[in-house]
């Protein structure tokens, strides 16, 4: 029996499966929270792609002189499909990358309690809130530490998916993190713990009766979170007034953003979603409003949901937009899991402000544009002596 030839067509067989996967068996889409069925378009031509594919891995396998592992060859080769894509955000995800994102805003997980962002500008990672009574509370972490390194691993724009995961671990363990402040470096060792997840923190601004809500990213339950600080400060502290901040904010889940956004708005129209098939959907707000005046913080880096919600606000008129000119990320992906392991994030939609405006590649402008002074940035402490955006807010409203 010719054993390296019936090798070869296991070969192949095998990976015609694989890839065939990606594009014509069903999938399980995971967007904005809902479980659907994908059934590719007719016009997907996949059988000439898994030909060539399939010949290269025979001529691989009859010819090449070592040994090949066939699930990194396929995983190579998807990724490869994919880098051909003029789209960052359309990307294969290995099995543990997948299910990092998709339960990203999980109530608990074990890991140190920080929220931490990367600044699209410099590639510097910062450390943008630290959850109270966590492990890197206790160990001394502030909000505007740079984080250097994790377990050795020097962090940049590159690796920044990966810490998150580095900083995570069984509980009980220690993670090592190398962080720059005021120009010095400091080491901390951090034990891990099981952390309740928010994303969401909030307080009354010293010396007023303004409330102050900074949104980190809109991850899974991020309007019950919201609702709650909204309705707290509000009804308990009894706040006159309103600071939403979502600078670095990176975006996330669409549907609760646009729940947050009605909650704050009049009557109108939120945001309007364009696929490429053609279809277009629009979300609107009801008539109820915010029970205060309030104002919304952007920056460069804040993207995508953040954009959403700042654009609704903007448009609809229903606060002030202060700070700097948003990211621009104004398209939507779906998360698909595939049958063999892993998954896919696909760009299928754009969106467009209420008054017709594309956010993609443009951005949404404030209605108030403050610049913090050159070779400054945010220190993420609420403190309006400091924050020049946070201070023009806080004048806004009186």
């Amino acid at each position: 029996m010719d054993y390296k030839k019936i090798w070869s067509e296991v070969i192949t067989a095998s990976l015609i499966v694989v890839i065939s996967a990606v594009a014509i068996i069903s999938f399980m889409v995971i967007s904005d929270q809902n479980v659907d069925i994908y059934n590719p378009s007719d016009k997907i031509a996949v059988s000439k792609g898994t030909d060539k594919i399939s010949e290269v891995l025979n001529l691989i396998e009859s010819k090449y002189m070592g040994e090949v592992d066939i699930e990194k060859l396929v995983d190579g080769a998807i990724e490869g499909i994919f880098e051909n894509i003029d789209d960052p955000y359309t990307r294969y995800l290995t099995e543990e990358q997948f299910d990092e994102e998709i339960n990203a805003g999980d109530e608990e997980y074990s890991g140190i309690g920080i929220h931490m962002g990367l600044n699209l500008s410099n590639g510097k990672v910062r450390v943008l809130g630290v959850m109270p009574e966590t492990p890197a509370y206790k160990a001394g972490l502030k909000a505007g530490d740079i984080i250097l390194e994790v377990g050795g691993t020097k962090l940049n724009k590159d690796n920044y998916n990966k810490a998150s995961e580095k900083i995570k671990g069984k509980e009980g363990t220690y993670v090592k993190l190398l962080v720059e402040r005021d120009g010095k470096e400091i080491e901390f060792s951090i034990v891990r713990k099981t952390i309740n997840a928010s994303n969401i923190s909030s307080e009354v601004i010293k010396g007023t009766k303004i409330g102050y809500i900074k949104i980190f990213a809109f991850e899974r339950n991020i309007y019950n979170q919201f609702k709650n600080e909204y309705d707290r400060l509000i009804n308990k502290e009894k706040v006159e007034k309103l600071i939403i901040d979502v600078r670095d904010n990176p975006g996330g889940f669409v549907t609760d953003t646009i729940k947050i956004a009605d909650l704050l708005c009049g009557e109108g129209l939120i945001i309007k979603e364009e696929y490429g098939d053609g279809t277009v959907k629009t979300f609107k707000s009801d008539k109820s409003a915010s029970k205060v005046p309030f104002a919304i913080l952007v920056n460069e880096n804040s993207a995508s949901a953040s954009e959403i919600l700042a654009g609704s606000i903007k448009d609809l008129k229903a606060g002030k937009v202060i700070g700097t000119k948003t990211f621009g990320k104004g398209i939507m992906q779906s998360y698909i899991e595939l049958e063999n392991g892993g998954g896919v994030a696909i760009t299928i939609a754009k969106y467009y402000t209420a008054s017709g405006n594309e956010i993609h590649g443009v951005g949404i402008e404030p209605d108030i544009k403050v610049e913090l002074p050159k070779g400054t940035s945010i220190d993420y402490k609420v403190n309006p002596n400091t924050d020049l955006q946070l201070k023009e807010a806080i004048n806004a409203l009186k």
